[in-house]
């Protein structure tokens, strides 16, 4: 899972996609201060709860657990420590199937150079500028983040969700595809990176690994529903307009395994209303 954690108005506001199993591990870690708000659309619990030693802890935990992504305030009420940085594998079922296979080539540059540009040309999570094989600067690699649900409805929906774009290092971005680095013979790198970002010891980084692989083989399970809608007045799809795909439709929209088709889809000019 992924989500994030932020402090404002004196409030924890806790965001992460809906799981009932998750909504409980967060009522049990806040010691019960855990609330939801309709107005936020998030999970809240007052910063002065956090007083308390066992909900800090019970806190940090959660955010650890569930990946969520802290801002400065929230990483100092919680006493967290530095990891920011975790290794990822997707499952089988959902590779080449992304934005690049999906968009043409100009139209990705379109969504992935203004990312690299936001970010001052240097990596989102290390903060270095990015080096090609030949010692060379280059442009940070635009990464997709995604996020792996169960979505409750007549049948329970197994969803990844496009949850952003981030700019990153070469480095940076082979620790968010351990499968590509195993195949290349470059686990080492992935280790070294984790280290390097989050301070970790050489056994912290393996637990790391490990804990990617149990989540790859579980997803791997799954045939997955895209959900693209945060690029909602971004893109259009012309044959997922909503910009959400079933798993059986997917292959339709192209694989960035494959040779990209002339036209699949298309950045909407800024401002005009994404179709309904």
């Amino acid at each position: 899972m992924s989500g994030t954690i932020a402090v404002a108005d004196e409030l924890l506001v806790i965001r992460f996609p809906y799981d009932p199993a998750h909504n409980e591990r967060l009522r049990q870690a806040s010691g019960g201060r855990a609330r939801w708000s309709q107005h936020l659309r998030a999970f809240i619990v007052p910063v002065t709860a956090v007083a308390d030693p066992a909900i800090r802890s019970g806190l940090a935990g959660f955010a650890a657990e569930q990946r969520l992504t802290a801002d400065p305030a929230a990483r100092g009420q919680l006493s967290l420590t530095g990891v920011v940085l975790r290794a990822d594998m997707l499952p089988t079922g959902v590779w080449g199937s992304n934005l690049r296979g999906i968009l043409s080539r100009d139209q990705w540059a379109g969504l992935r150079i203004p990312v690299a540009e936001a970010a001052g040309g240097v990596c989102e999570i290390c903060g270095k500028p990015s080096v090609n094989d030949e010692g060379r600067k280059v442009r940070p690699d635009c990464h997709e983040r995604w996020s792996f649900d169960m979505r409750p409805g007549s049948v329970l929906l197994a969803v990844q969700t496009l949850t952003g774009l981030i700019a990153l290092c070469k480095v940076c971005h082979l620790v968010q595809h351990l499968g590509f680095a195993e195949v290349q013979g470059r686990v080492a790198e992935v280790i070294e990176q984790l280290r390097a970002v989050n301070g970790w010891t050489y056994a912290e980084a393996r637990v790391d690994l490990d804990r990617a692989r149990r989540e790859f083989d579980y997803r791997s399970a799954f045939s997955w529903d895209l959900d693209l809608t945060v690029l909602r007045g971004r893109i259009a799809v012309p044959t997922a307009p909503d910009l959400y795909v079933a798993a059986g439709r997917r292959a339709q929209l192209g694989n960035s395994f494959q040779p990209r088709p002339t036209v699949r889809a298309a950045l909407r000019p800024v401002g005009q209303p994404a179709p309904v």
